[in-house]
């Protein structure tokens, strides 16, 4: 396994978790409340998606799913959509939930 790969795993992972996880781990990293970090550390990796399943690092089947998520964050982009990107929205959105359901499935294809 790469880095790029171990980077896309853990960012998924950090998807697929509960909101209020997800609130502990901005915090950590020192933007608490900062919802777009999350898609921001997303594209960061998913970026890598194609190439990563080319090396083989990734699955034609985890590809999908990644691009998937990227559809949801980007649907969910852009100042129409401000209201989806604070903290009760990420604890009560379907968009939320959405991505999370995504992610767990690119975890358990992961294995």
């Amino acid at each position: 396994m790469s880095l790029s790969s171990a980077a896309l795993l853990r960012v998924v992972h950090w998807l697929s978790r509960g909101p209020d996880e997800q609130l502990a781990e901005l915090r950590h990293l020192g933007c608490p409340d900062v919802i777009d970090e999350l898609a921001l550390q997303f594209y960061d990796q998913a970026v890598l998606a194609d190439q990563l399943q080319s090396a083989g690092e990734i699955t034609e089947e985890q590809l999908d799913v990644v691009r998937r998520i990227d559809e949801v964050l980007d649907a969910m982009s852009g100042e129409a959509n401000a209201d989806l990107w604070t903290a009760a929205a990420l604890k009560t959105s379907p968009m939320w939930t959405r991505v999370r359901i995504l992610a767990s499935a690119f975890n358990k294809l992961n294995g």
